[in-house]
């Protein structure tokens, strides 16, 4: 009866959350249709049955094992150990701490994405897929009459969302790099620093149709000392060699994700046919409304095709989004084994003072204080919450550091606070839990209970 309650319950809240489900992840779309779908009926019977017989064999098999004589003789103590349910205690207290440190952990991490230097200017660009040159040099022409709109430039690839890899080669070795293949203007546009050297200067068909740009991350990893060194050198690329002008500062050209490390990059000057978006910078914080002035031209320019440009400040608001996710699921998560721990610690402290009632009331009688009482029944609890805290931040530090290497790029070191505070967060949690039962038990009047003795 009481897995049935929890079933239906279950399903309710399941309804509830299914709209807020979608909002989260928005490349799902979930319903919740139990008439029409058969799979999900069959699995939650059997999932009633299973839980029904797991949660009754234990009780059964601890019972059945009494012996009814000793019983009669009241040489039988009920509940007298209780180890088993201990230890779904201390289980329950290991996960509640890796949970909180957990959801923690990912929130500092998630802040730390989203302060990251990207190496160009994430909030002045607008980034519009095109079609060739014949498409740029229209929106190009008409973007001009926007003075919010101060540069516009063409690429073959783009930061963070259209990326390319190169294989060059440089004294008889092969070497794999990031490569961005842009037009004249786009280092200005982007905003990526110029360390030393120069930048392209106008003309495909110019000095600059065999030159390139190197990255610090390149000049390192090359062995260079400095870019003085760097600036010159010939590296063989696409069946023709290439002169290295300029030096840029350190960009990330990918999401910083996993696998989003700065990696030795090099960026070409593309040729005017080959560009697939056109990007623009826009002063004086006027996105909003330069980007209502391109879409109002593209409409114009292209009245068949959709209009889909976009900020590149969603290069971190993807990050951001991934990150609201997971904190929105630790949480959730956190809250929920938050609320197990506690209904399972209430259950446990509520069946010792069921077993010690009489001893309290023989306590309080002979003198004990309230105080001692509670000492003595809070006493069983410290050592399950002491155990729970050390081996669910052991765990959590273990699980954590795995988890952050596979999901971010750059991450902050695990602190010892997120451990401590997961801890005593847990405790008073478990001091109110316990309180209350304990607490009354402690101020019972000894007559109600000994009456019968």
């Amino acid at each position: 009866m009481l897995i049935v309650a929890a079933l239906v319950i279950g399903l309710v809240l399941a309804e509830m959350l299914v709209p807020a489900f979608n909002n989260l992840f928005w490349f799902l779309h979930i319903e919740m249709d139990l008439l029409n779908n058969i799979e999900l009926i069959v699995f939650l019977v059997s999932l009633l049955f299973i839980v029904a017989i797991f949660s009754a064999i234990y009780p059964s098999v601890y019972i059945s094992s009494f012996k009814p004589i000793n019983i009669f003789r009241g040489k039988t103590k009920f509940g007298s150990g209780n180890k088993f349910l201990r230890i779904l205690i201390a289980g329950q207290f290991i996960i509640t701490v890796y949970n909180i440190f957990a959801s923690i952990v990912f929130y500092q991490n998630g802040h730390y994405q989203t302060s990251l230097d990207q190496g160009y200017d994430l909030d002045k660009s607008i980034v519009i897929p095109i079609n060739g040159q014949s498409d740029f040099v229209k929106l190009d022409n008409a973007l001009t009459q926007n003075p919010d709109i101060v540069l516009t430039t063409g690429s073959n690839t783009q930061l963070a969302f259209n990326h390319a890899d190169a294989t060059f080669q440089h004294e008889g070795n092969d070497w794999e790099v990031g490569w961005l293949n842009v037009g004249h203007q786009y280092i200005e546009t982007m905003g990526i620093q110029l360390k030393e050297g120069r930048v392209f200067k106008l003309g495909i068909d110019g000095p600059d149709a065999k030159n390139l740009l190197v990255n610090e991350e390149l000049v390192k990893n090359f062995g260079w000392q400095n870019g003085s060194e760097a600036i010159g050198k010939r590296l063989y690329l696409d069946t023709a060699y290439f002169t290295v002008v300029g030096i840029v500062h350190n960009f990330h050209e990918k999401i910083i994700m996993r696998g989003g490390t700065i990696r030795p990059t090099i960026i070409t000057l593309a040729r005017p046919e080959d560009y697939k978006f056109l990007t623009a910078r826009i002063e004086n914080g006027k996105l909003n409304e330069a980007n209502d002035f391109i879409e109002q031209k593209w409409a114009e320019i292209f009245p068949l095709i959709p209009y889909n440009g976009y900020y590149q400040s969603r290069a971190i608001e993807v990050v951001q989004d991934t990150n609201n996710i997971i904190n929105s699921v630790n949480f959730f998560v956190g809250f929920i084994s938050i609320l197990l721990s506690s209904i399972g610690l209430y259950t446990l402290v509520s069946l010792n003072v069921i077993k010690r009632i009489k001893e309290i009331g023989i306590r309080k009688v002979l003198g004990a204080s309230v105080l001692s009482i509670i000492h003595l029944l809070n006493k069983n609890f410290a050592g399950l919450l002491l155990t729970g805290a050390i081996l669910g931040c052991i765990s959590g530090y273990f699980v954590m550091d795995w988890l952050l290497d596979i999901i971010y790029a750059y991450r902050l070191p695990i602190d010892l606070w997120p451990m401590a505070f997961s801890v005593v967060l847990l405790t008073f949690i478990a001091s109110l839990t316990v309180g209350t039962k304990v607490y009354s038990a402690a101020s019972i009047n000894p007559v109600d209970h000994l009456r019968n003795e």
